[in-house]
């Protein structure tokens, strides 16, 4: 059996059946044996028609991911023939398997963290912080913005530092003079 693909669902979701051959070979015909926690589900095997270029799928709002079921998987065979008697040599079997995904109570959690970091980030965004730079700045910095109250610490070289450079801002180490300081500089002396 060649590769197999997994994919996770919530009971009710619809169950996509898909399969694409190597060859882009469009004269097969392709069956999905469905089972769910190992019992052969109802209506199984399906025929999946052929989509386009070798892509053969099967869609229908009724074959849906059963309730207090852990796990589906769909074995896709490819027959030479429409009466489904000679299986193709050239296109092995293949496995998807489903399952379910994240419950309920999981997700709603999920979904409250996604809200809380948004909030997060626009709390940060939103408030003008102060920030330490320590260590080497080297050719590859630009520093582009509002500077208050920080402190640049550490060798300055071949840098551009643009934007507003307050006076409770203190600036350590060397700074060559091909550094570009461009802004309104105030409180050196």
């Amino acid at each position: 059996m060649s590769g197999s693909a997994l994919t996770e669902l919530r009971e009710g979701d619809e169950i996509p059946l898909r399969l694409q051959l190597w060859d882009g070979a469009v004269d097969k015909y392709v069956r999905a044996f469905m089972y769910a926690d190992g019992t052969s589900m109802s209506g199984s095997p399906f025929e999946l028609p052929h989509f386009a270029q070798g892509k053969y799928t099967y869609k229908d709002a009724a074959l849906t991911y059963p309730t207090n079921i852990d796990e589906v998987c769909a074995i896709f065979i490819v027959y030479n023939n429409n009466t489904f008697t000679e299986e193709s040599k050239c296109h092995e079997r293949s496995l998807d398997i489903y399952r379910t995904g994240i419950d309920a109570d999981i997700a709603g959690s999920i979904d409250e963290i996604k809200i809380l970091i948004t909030e997060l980030i626009t709390l940060v965004s939103n408030q003008s912080s102060s920030a330490e730079i320590v260590g080497l700045v080297d050719a590859e910095d630009l520093l582009i913005g509002s500077i208050f109250d920080d402190e640049i610490l550490g060798l300055v070289t071949s840098d551009e530092i643009e934007g507003l450079v307050s006076e409770g801002d203190e600036i350590y180490g060397y700074i060559s003079e091909s550094d570009g300081i461009v802004g309104i500089t105030g409180g050196f002396e």
